[in-house]
């Protein structure tokens, strides 16, 4: 049986030492070209696959500093994570003698969102007294740290305008 010039026997026939060391250098090459060349066409159709994966080992390094493991996130929620800041680079600006207990009774059936702005009144009282005794030179340095009395004070301002909202929603005027 001949097929358009090939004889069966030179198809058939086993292959010799020299050819299939040949073959299996030309696989290799292939191989390796065709994964070179995939991934130098993502580089480029992607020039931020590299920041991304940074972006990815910084989140993932920030998520296991503050205790969260095997997460799995996306793409969006890994970038908003990469932006986090590591809580071991903070210098704590709260007074070592504030009683977080007692703050913790005190603002009990706060919402996450007056909690935060409890901390952020106090920090900002802390703020314009800094700003009320130096008008000149303001630096991190000259701010006092957060005191029992400035939390005292946010959380007493708090809840008066809790309780100021409350009464406009039980006598509003319905047309």
């Amino acid at each position: 049986m001949v097929l358009r010039g090939v004889s069966a026997q030179s198809i058939i026939r086993p292959l010799s030492r020299n050819e299939v060391t040949g073959l299996l250098f030309r696989l290799t090459i292939f191989g390796a070209t065709t994964y070179f060349t995939i991934k130098w066409m993502v580089d480029t159709l992607d020039p931020t696959r590299k920041q991304k994966v940074e972006a990815q080992k910084q989140a993932e390094k920030l998520m296991r500093q503050i205790g969260v493991k095997d997460v799995k996130l996306s793409e969006y929620e890994m970038s908003i994570a990469a932006h986090l800041v590591d809580p071991l680079s903070l210098q704590p600006l709260v007074d070592s003698s504030v009683d977080l207990v007692s703050v913790a009774v005190d603002t009990e059936g706060f919402s996450g969102s007056g909690l935060r702005e409890v901390c952020r009144d106090a920090a900002l009282l802390c703020l314009r007294d800094s700003v009320h005794l130096q008008a000149d030179s303001l630096s991190e340095e000259t701010i006092r740290p957060i005191t029992q009395s400035d939390l005292q004070k946010s959380v007493t301002k708090m809840k008066e305008s809790q309780v100021g909202g409350v009464g406009v929603l039980l006598h509003a005027a319905l047309d």
